[in-house]
């Protein structure tokens, strides 16, 4: 029924045509006025003559029903037909319109419908073309990501130590996308106690159990990158290291020893820094309120710590990594001590094999600390590594007198797992702590660390 009604339409077009063609050359005017579609549409042709159309326009109409005729044929075999023919009939005073027949298929057939001509406009009367404004397109912001660290320890140990459970860590990150490559960071370690001292009628808060950790923006500035806010000061290689990374269940005395002036790295401070990569070298500089010490609190003096990390791989295709760091508050001042650190490291990688170590200085106020340490792993296993470090602290190089000062020299051996199609890692360490000349009696511990990242 569908392809009966297309021929019927078909047909009647044809139909119209043969009759507008014909009352068009027979009709006749004394003013000379012309036949149009507009006023075929409306009727009002003038009365034709009795003169017969040409033997030309005749040929002309039966050549145009051929055609349709053929289109009629190919439609009732239900063969797919394209056509592009252009035909034009000019007659006397009338000119019909081009028509045009494209991708007729067998089910649909689109019959044209002519358009009258455009009227000219004067050219002081014509309305100028809209001008298009392009659409205001939103940003697209990525969605923040979400981080975390729990671990878990159990320690126990000889000559008094307690032993016990702990949750040493208990982190949660997440990262925002401000556009254009910013980005903010902020980072909470829910572990931390909020300890209180007080002494008479003082009461102080200590600086490492402050439960915010991160809290910078980050932003693109030409070839670099500037983070403002609070974050991790660039001093030294393992100071820099995720917590989720350490090779051993703890950082190096230097870094964790707090109660004895172990804060040479792993510390945060609030200001400005420019970090970035050219060629083979990577560095951080900043200017920071301190160096670790006013961490979630204002500056106490005018003098800004100077803070700067550069790390290069001088060999192509060797995994060596050389690096340098150091900060340094200025000279002492009524309000301000001194407060500078300056230290190097090497880290080596071949294959499953890693090796590195550390040695840095610092000065704070009247009293000079040293920290080093040699550390090496061997992936056993894709998820087995077996660890070994030497590591030693001396909180006040001119004295060997009471446990405040003494030196200590701790010897660990360890190992990694990484159970598989998993997040967690366990570590065990065990650790021999020694004391110059015995001033501290020796222990033995033993560290387990159950940890989930994501």
């Amino acid at each position: 029924m569908k392809t009966l009604r297309s021929l019927l339409r078909l047909a009647f077009a044809a139909s119209v045509l043969t009759s507008a063609v014909t009352h068009a050359s027979l009709a006749q005017s004394s003013a000379g006025s012309s036949i149009t579609f507009e006023s075929l549409k409306t009727k009002q042709v003038p009365a034709p003559a009795a003169a017969p159309a040409s033997s030309k326009e005749r040929d002309e109409i039966a050549r145009l029903r051929r055609v349709i005729a053929a289109q009629a044929e190919s439609l009732a075999a239900r063969r797919p037909t394209v056509l592009m023919k252009t035909d034009t009939v000019r007659v006397d005073r009338l000119k019909i319109d081009t028509v045009r027949v494209e991708r007729v298929r067998v089910d649909t057939i689109k019959v044209p419908v002519a358009t009258p001509a455009p009227i000219a406009v004067p050219a002081s009367t014509a309305t100028p073309p809209a001008v298009t404004t392009p659409a205001v397109v939103a940003p697209q912001f990525g969605v923040p990501t979400f981080a975390g660290l729990l671990q878990m320890w159990a320690v126990a140990g000889d000559a008094g130590y307690r032993n016990t459970y702990r949750v040493r860590r208990a982190e949660l990150k997440t990262v925002i996308d401000l556009g254009d490559r910013a980005k903010g960071t902020v980072m909470l370690d829910l572990a931390k106690a909020l300890s209180v001292t007080t002494a008479g009628s003082t009461t102080t808060v200590s600086q490492s159990s402050r439960v915010l950790q991160d809290a910078f923006v980050s932003m693109p500035v030409s070839r670099v990158q500037l983070d403002v806010g609070q974050m991790k000061l660039p001093l030294g290689k393992e100071g820099m290291a995720s917590s989720a990374n350490l090779e051993t269940v703890e950082r190096a005395l230097m870094f964790s020893d707090r109660a004895r002036g172990g804060s040479f790295g792993d510390v945060r401070d609030l200001g400005a820094q420019v970090r970035g990569t050219f060629a083979k070298s990577e560095f951080q500089v900043g200017l920071f309120n301190g160096s670790g010490e006013s961490q979630n609190d204002v500056d106490k003096n005018v003098g800004k710590a100077f803070v700067a990390r550069e790390a290069v791989r001088p060999i192509p295709g060797v995994d060596l990594q050389l690096g340098v760091s150091g900060a340094t508050a200025g000279p002492a001042s009524a309000d301000k001590a001194t407060r500078d650190r300056v230290g190097g490291d090497i880290e080596y990688r071949q294959g499953p094999l890693m090796l590195r170590s550390e040695i840095m200085h610092g000065q704070d106020g009247a009293i000079a600390r040293l920290g080093y340490y040699a550390l090496g792993t061997f992936a056993v296993r894709p998820t087995v590594k077996a660890v070994a470090r030497f590591d030693a602290w001396d909180p006040d190089t001119h004295k060997e007198a009471t446990s405040a000062d003494v030196t200590e020299r701790d010897y660990l051996l360890g190992a990694s797992w990484f159970p598989p199609q998993t997040r967690l890692k366990l570590q065990f360490a065990g650790v021999r702590r020694t004391y110059a000349d015995r001033i501290t009696p020796a222990v033995t511990q033993a560290l387990l660390n159950v940890q989930a990242s994501w």
